[in-house]
């Protein structure tokens, strides 16, 4: 149980490493593009 625990924590921080540099990049593109837009539109 204690392995399977270590292992499953070991793979989601490594995954959230990975993965949360992505999805901050992300969200922070789709903030830009929707502030882009949304000055467009003039709201």
């Amino acid at each position: 149980m204690d392995k399977i625990t270590i292992d499953f924590w070991g793979f989601a921080i490594t995954a959230e490493g990975f993965y949360g540099v992505l999805a901050a990049s992300g969200l922070v593109m789709a903030i830009v593009i929707v502030l882009k837009v949304g000055r467009r539109r003039g709201t």
